[in-house]
């Protein structure tokens, strides 16, 4: 009867639309499929109490903030104030005034639409804001990717020119000493014993030592190439790529904080190169990489799986360090999420992998068990074309 007079009451106004339910039980379920703006709730209804529908609308997430108006017969003070205390927003007697019902419809519709509105606005905005994080970090990224290209251009001209000359100059010496360990024994009888045996020793050391500065003078020719070949200084912006080449790199880089106490295990498959931007690229390997290092506490490993399959290549990074708890998994690509603290993480390392895997229309996901460990999957389209060219998925 009451949701009949309401319907005939509301008829007029083509603006408004009227659904009214006449089961209580189903009242709550169908609040969330309609999705009101306004409720009006009937204070007493056989089966059920309004007072406890209201209650239930407060406890249901879709409904929490609907305005409610609750029709009654009752005037009594008491039961007004437990039905605003129940989380009514308004009480009217039925059948109320068309023109009353009306107005107060519209002054809860269009404040709840309001708040819609304005909370919409703020979802917004915390996505622009993030968005805007998460780029400014990539800038600086890029800025310090650029800084340490112009470094490493400066070292590796410097070091070049000496190394080369020091190379050349220890070879000569190493052909010396094996021309004169040959001679000497090819007069080893005219000499007195004491003194051939001095002299082979001496020059035996002298070539063991130019063979020792060999191998460090290759040593420092590898962290040169190295250096050159993350920063991709001789390279255009966008190239062709070979992940394993990258991936090795990344690890020179990165020798100081693995070396004694972390052991890298590689599973190199048959993977081709890839069109990419490969010091981004490099930028990924070394934040997930680096991820995995702090997360092992004293010794520990790192695996790292390469597969090409299925349009894409696969790079799978694991690690046997503290894990992740369960409710941190969904944050970890959020800008400034961090369980490292403040002084050791900034939160921004994942975050940007998942930049450069979109920006490459890859994919990446992470599987963790807290006590066992991480596993990072990356995957980069062979397809992968450059934007003015049109991406497409391999």
């Amino acid at each position: 009867m009451v949701g009949e007079v309401v319907r005939r009451q509301l008829a007029p106004e083509t603006d408004i639309r009227f659904h009214f339910c006449q089961d209580p039980l189903k009242a709550v379920a169908t609040a969330v499929e309609v999705r009101p703006t306004v409720i009006l709730q009937d204070l007493v209804m056989p089966g059920k109490d309004g007072l406890e529908l209201v209650d239930e609308y407060r406890r249901t997430k879709e409904l929490e903030a609907v305005p409610i108006i609750v029709l009654s017969t009752k005037e009594e003070p008491k039961v007004k104030a437990e039905a605003f205390a129940r989380g009514a927003n308004d009480y009217i007697v039925k059948v109320p005034d068309r023109v009353e019902l009306v107005a107060r419809i519209r002054h809860h519709s269009k404040g709840y639409v309001a708040l819609l509105e304005r909370n919409q606005a703020y979802k917004d905005l915390q996505a622009t804001y993030e968005e805007l994080k998460a780029t400014q970090a990539q800038l600086v990224i890029q800025e310090k990717m650029a800084s340490l290209g112009n470094l490493v251009a400066g070292v590796a001209h410097e070091i070049n020119t000496p190394l080369g000359a020091l190379t050349a100059n220890n070879d000569v010496m190493v052909r010396t000493g094996e021309k004169l360990q040959e001679l000497l024994e090819e007069h080893l009888e005219a000499m007195p014993p004491a003194v051939g045996r001095k002299v082979r020793q001496l020059l035996g050391n002298l070539v063991a030592l130019g063979n020792v500065n060999r191998e460090a003078a290759g040593r420092m020719n590898k962290i040169v190439t190295s250096l050159r070949s993350f920063a991709r200084l001789d390279r255009a912006e966008q190239d062709r790529f070979d992940i394993h080449e990258g991936l090795d790199s990344t690890l020179t880089m990165m020798q100081s904080r693995l070396a004694g106490r972390i052991r890298v295990l590689k599973d190199y498959g048959d993977v081709p190169e890839i069109l990419c931007y490969p010091a981004r690229v490099n930028q990924a390997f070394m934040n997930v990489l680096t991820n995995a290092a702090e997360a092992i506490d004293g010794e520990g490993e790192i695996r790292i799986r390469t597969r090409a399959g299925d349009g894409f290549v696969t790079i799978e990074i694991s690690d046997t360090g503290c894990g992740i708890p369960p409710e941190h998994l969904p944050k970890i690509f959020d800008p400034g999420f961090t369980t490292k603290g403040v002084r050791v993480g900034t939160g921004l390392g994942l975050s940007i992998v998942r930049r450069i895997i979109d920006e490459h229309q890859g994919r990446i996901d992470v599987e963790s068990e807290p006590g066992k460990g991480t596993m990072v999957r990356l995957q980069f389209p062979l397809g992968w074309r450059r934007p003015e060219e049109g991406a497409s998925r391999g």
